[in-house]
C-alpha cells in the first residue's frame, strides 16, 4: 500500500511537471485568464519607450557639450526646465484618464475598491512623478526631484509585485512576476544611487538601460501569455539573453560617443573635472 502511494505520488508529480513546465498558447483558456497581452505589452512599451527617449537625448547633449563641460556638470540634474515640464505633463495627462477608468472598473463594474487597487497604486506613483518634475520644473522643489519619485515607483511596484507573483494559479506566470519584482527593485536602487551620485555617468546610464529592460520584460510577460510556449526553466535564461542585449547596445552607443573633445571629459561634476584638468597639466 505504502508502495501504490508512493507510486501516485510520483504520477502527479509527473503530472504537475508536465502541465506546469510549458505554458501552451491555450492556457488562458484552459485554467483561465491571469493575465493579457495589452495588460503588459503596453506598460512595457511605455517604460523602455521612456526611458529610450531619455537615454537619445543624452547621447545627442553628450556629443555637443560646451567646451569644458562634463555630461553630468551639464544635465544632471535636467537643466532644461521646458523639456522637464513638457515630460512631466505628458506622464501626468497620460496617466489621469487610466487612473480614473481603474477606479471606474473597481468601483461600480466589479463591485469593490479592491479588485483594481493593484493596478492603481502603480499607476498613481507614476503619477506622482509627472506631477513632480512639473513642479520641478517651477522651481518649486528641488533638483531631482522627479528622479526620486521614479526610485519610489520602482520601489513600490516590488512591494506591490512580490505578493502579486506568489497568488498566481500558474507557475510560469509566477516566475515571470518574481522576475519582474527583482528588475524593478533593480531600477529603485539604481535610480536612488545616480540621484544620490549625480556625478556618476554610469549609474546614470544604467538607470536608463535598466528602466529599459524592465519594460522589455513587461512585453515578454504579455506576449508569453498569449502566443508562445516556453519552458519553465527558460524563462531565467530569457530574461539573462535581455539583459546581455541591453548591457551590449548600451556600451557599443557609449564607445560611439565623440568623446573625449577637447576641453571635455565624461562623466564627474566640478570635483573631478578639476582633478582631470590637474592631470592634464601635469602631463
Amino acid at each position: 500500500m505504502c508502495m501504490d502511494m508512493l507510486n501516485m505520488d510520483m504520477d502527479m508529480d509527473m503530472d504537475m511537471d508536465t502541465n506546469y513546465a510549458y505554458m501552451p498558447p491555450t492556457w488562458n483558456l484552459i485554467t483561465g485568464r491571469e493575465a493579457t497581452i495589452l495588460g503588459h505589452v503596453v506598460p512595457g512599451l511605455v517604460y523602455a519607450i521612456g526611458a529610450l527617449t531619455v537615454a537619445l537625448l543624452s547621447y545627442h547633449r553628450a556629443n555637443n557639450l560646451p567646451p569644458g563641460k562634463s555630461f553630468m556638470e551639464a544635465h544632471v540634474p535636467e537643466k532644461d526646465k521646458r523639456i522637464l515640464f513638457l515630460f512631466g505633463f505628458w506622464i501626468a495627462a497620460a496617466l489621469l484618464p487610466v487612473l480614473i477608468g481603474q477606479t471606474t472598473l473597481g468601483l461600480f463594474q466589479k463591485g469593490h475598491f479592491d479588485t483594481s487597487v493593484d493596478h492603481m497604486v502603480i499607476i498613481l506613483s507614476f503619477f506622482h512623478v509627472g506631477v513632480l518634475a512639473m513642479l520641478e520644473s517651477k522651481g518649486r522643489l528641488p533638483p531631482d526631484s522627479w528622479r526620486r519619485g521614479i526610485a519610489l515607483a520602482f520601489f513600490l511596484q516590488t512591494i506591490i509585485m512580490v505578493p502579486h507573483s506568489m497568488m498566481l494559479a500558474h507557475v510560469v506566470q509566477r516566475r515571470f512576476h518574481a522576475i519582474l519584482a527583482f528588475s524593478g527593485f533593480g531600477c529603485a536602487l539604481m535610480m536612488s544611487y545616480s540621484v544620490y551620485d549625480p556625478t556618476s555617468g554610469m549609474a546614470f546610464i544604467a538607470s536608463l538601460a535598466l528602466i529599459v529592460l524592465h519594460g522589455a520584460w513587461w512585453i515578454t510577460i504579455g506576449f508569453y501569455s498569449c502566443c508562445f510556449d516556453i519552458p519553465l526553466h527558460h524563462i531565467s535564461t530569457k530574461f539573462a539573453l535581455e539583459i546581455l542585449g541591453i548591457a551590449m547596445a548600451s556600451a557599443w552607443a557609449v564607445a560611439t560617443l565623440d568623446i573625449p573633445k577637447k576641453d571635455n571629459v565624461q562623466g564627474g561634476g566640478s570635483e573631478e573635472l578639476s582633478l582631470w584638468r590637474t592631470l592634464q597639466q601635469d602631463n
